[in-house]
């Protein structure tokens, strides 16, 4: 269901199949490298996802205080962006 780079540090996710449903998982590894970013429009055209999971420890949603769902369990730093959809 998702497609990924690998590189020095670790992996990038870079699609999703358009078909996927429901929730996605993204997993803390892939073939023992850290999943460490989300590449750009890598869930475009998804429209039947009803959520995605990111593994804890990142800091891309620190501070994004009025996100409603926290079921991903994200921690929340400064400097967060939240863009419109």
């Amino acid at each position: 269901m998702l497609s990924y780079e690998t590189g020095d540090a670790g992996v990038t996710i870079t699609d999703c199949e358009e078909s996927a449903e429901g929730e996605v998982v993204i997993p803390d590894e892939i073939a023992g490298l850290p999943v460490i970013s989300i590449g750009f429009e890598a869930f475009i055209g998804c429209s039947n996802l009803t959520s995605i999971i990111i593994p804890d420890g990142g800091v891309a949603f620190y501070a994004c205080y009025s996100i409603a769902d926290s079921a991903s369990q994200v921690p929340k730093w400064d400097n967060s962006y939240v863009g419109d959809s």
